[in-house]
């Protein structure tokens, strides 16, 4: 929660004076045992077994108004004695006033068996060692955020304890939102945690927050799709597919989704179709239309299905097969196939009508087609369009293909394809045909992607370059593709070839985790997410001065394959991209009011007994 901060609270005692006080009271050895408090940047990574660094409290985070903000908090102590009685965060009265709240979690160690590969995958692919990792696989890292309210408290802290007090290191993370009434400026903070020893450890950081509002997830401009999937969800849930139960589910995570500034609403029409044995395909339909029915309730402003065709394998280059997804599945280009497909297309365009969301509905024909298999592409995408006029073909794609471009609306190539074949993409831009990127098992090393051993700067780099290279959005296939529990596998065989190297590399099948009854988010979504506000607040620079925002983007992240990737690089182009979008001063930099020579180590942490005693007799003597 955040409570209402007086003025004694803001009036700390310089933290050398304190602590030179306490070691001469005290013992080497109680010092050393001695519980500290860490707020942590949340671009840092936080491992069970390593101390992570401390934000600075001369060096703000920075927030539009409309954003929502997140710091990680790591509290150490005695391994197998440190208990939590109760934490909060504590904001000024205006923060209290304006009605903000703060949301606490835990955060939830999970395992990077391998590490991501040069090129795509894991190391195992190719047999080479990928230099751009934040840490050599094995690892264990905070990823999953556990939810427990407005407050911690002894009764979360029993309920996962086995997961967070991991060598005396325990990791939690608060969020809060910046509403539209925020006074602009320095809003500082202090996160307060009462232990059960009887001690309270506090830790203060600030944030810059600037006078550029962001719109609402809904109303947003960056275009995001992430796959989410159906089986997923019931097998995780232990709810039979189509069920309420599984529907309350799906609307879960839809929603949880557009928070995250997720645009798009991804519709798996295989899933929905496998079942189906009649030429009607009434559950199909049904289906279909209930679940855009739940993803517009949840805020998506457009949707993409895909799935009604796959490749018939083993794959012959020289005579290409496609089923359609179904009960039987029969071969595309003959008669009982092309009776289905059109079946299938039939009830699609009925459940679009329904809805009144045929102007925002695309279809993906197949995903990644090979050059082999144009011919029956174009066929499907002729197929398509005359049984639902109007609809737009999005294709997925990791290399450009001359073959489709007539059959083909909107384009998303590899991030790196992108780059590698920008002429062909930006003439598709061009001919007035939006450009999205992906990534999926790639690419890997230095690039941007969003994986579990990478910068989690990479994350919020994506949606600057789809701003900076004038693309319509970024796909990533896996928002809850689960193959496995991904509290305790994060890298999974993909399923074909060879089962000792063919690996997807750790996280890339999920942004999100199975939690009780609902989504439960990462810090990798919350990076993301910072991502997507930012393209929010580049949109409206480029409204005054749209070179200006481009040169922005690439002043301070050069490429999609090159750095920097640092949590106070990204906070730098932050603070000057807020501050042009909202024509102020950049404050990032230099004193605070109550830091005011800017002395570094104003944010070192701070100990109390609960209840008085000396370190709180130095508080108050030095705060006169």
């Amino acid at each position: 929660m955040i409570k209402k901060t007086s003025a004694a609270d803001l009036l700390w005692p310089r933290t050398v004076l304190v602590a030179m006080a306490a070691a001469v009271c005290f013992p080497t050895s109680r010092l050393m045992a001695a519980t500290e408090i860490l707020v942590v940047d949340p671009m840092e990574a936080v491992y069970p077994d390593i101390r992570p660094p401390a934000l600075r409290a001369d060096a703000p985070l920075a927030a539009p108004l409309g954003g929502t903000m997140l710091v990680q908090v790591v509290v150490t102590g005695e391994p197998g004695q440190l208990q939590v009685e109760r934490m909060e965060l504590v904001g000024s009265e205006s923060e209290s006033e304006s009605g903000a709240w703060a949301k606490w979690h835990a955060l939830d160690f999970v395992p990077v068996e391998q590490n991501t590969g040069r090129s795509h995958g894991t190391e195992r692919s190719d047999g080479k060692k990928n230099p751009y990792v934040i840490r050599r696989a094995p690892f264990e890292i905070a990823d999953a955020l556990v939810p427990v309210g407005e407050g911690w408290d002894a009764e979360a802290w029993k309920s996962r304890k086995a997961a967070f007090d991991q060598g005396g290191r325990a990791a939690f993370a608060v969020r809060w939102p910046i509403p539209l009434d925020t006074a602009p400026g320095l809003h500082r903070y202090m996160v307060k945690a009462k232990l059960k020893e009887g001690k309270t450890v506090w830790s203060r950081f600030s944030v810059q927050v600037y006078p550029v509002s962001v719109p609402k997830p809904q109303e947003g401009t960056f275009g995001l799709v992430q796959t989410s999937m159906t089986a997923p969800i019931a097998k995780a849930y232990h709810v039979p597919v189509w069920s309420d139960e599984f529907w309350a589910l799906y609307g879960s995570y839809a929603r949880t989704l557009v928070e995250g500034r997720q645009s798009t609403g991804f519709i798996s029409l295989d899933e929905m179709a496998w079942d189906c044995t009649t030429g009607t395909e009434p559950k199909f339909g049904e289906r279909l239309t209930r679940a855009i029915h739940v993803l517009k309730a949840a805020g998506m402003r457009d949707y993409l299905a895909a799935g009604l065709f796959k490749p018939i394998l083993p794959r012959d280059p020289n005579k290409p097969r496609w089923g359609i997804s179904s009960h039987e599945s029969p071969d595309y280009g003959t008669p009982e196939g092309n009776a289905k497909a059109q079946a299938l297309f039939a009830q699609v365009r009925k459940a679009l009508e329904e809805t009144g969301v045929s102007s925002k509905f695309k279809i993906q024909i197949y995903d990644e087609v090979p050059e082999s298999d144009n011919a029956l592409f174009v066929e499907a995408a002729k197929m398509l369009r005359e049984e639902i006029p109007g609809v737009k073909i999005f294709e997925v794609i990791n290399s450009p293909n001359l073959g489709i471009v007539d059959s083909v609306d909107e384009w998303c190539p590899l991030a790196n394809v992108y780059d590698f074949r920008k002429e062909f993409f930006d003439q598709r831009k061009a001919a007035g045909q939006p450009v999205w990127i992906y990534t999926c098992m790639g690419p890997g090393g230095a690039w941007v992607n969003r994986l579990l051993d990478q910068e989690r700067t990479r994350g919020a780099q994506i949606p600057w370059f789809v701003y900076g290279y004038d693309l319509a959005g970024f796909l990533h296939w896996g928002a809850n593709s689960w193959m496995s529990d991904p509290f305790k596998q994060s890298v999974v065989f993909v399923g074909a070839g060879d089962p000792t190297t063919n690996f997807l590399p750790a996280g890339d099948t999920h942004i999100l985790y199975p939690g009780e009854k609902e989504a439960w988010i990462s810090l990798r979504y919350e990076a993301q997410r910072l991502g997507a506000e930012d393209y929010e607040a580049l949109n409206i620079y480029g409204k005054q001065d749209a070179e200006a925002a481009r040169k922005l983007v690439f002043k301070h992240f050069p490429a999609m394959s090159e750095g920097p990737r640092d949590g106070a690089s990204y906070w730098q182009a932050r603070h000057a991209l807020l501050a042009a979008a909202s024509g102020s001063t950049d404050s990032s930099q230099g004193a605070t009011a109550d830091n005011p020579a800017g002395d570094p180590a104003a944010e070192t942490l701070k100990t109390e007994p609960e209840s008085g005693g000396f370190l709180h007799s130095l508080r108050s003597l030095f705060s006169k």
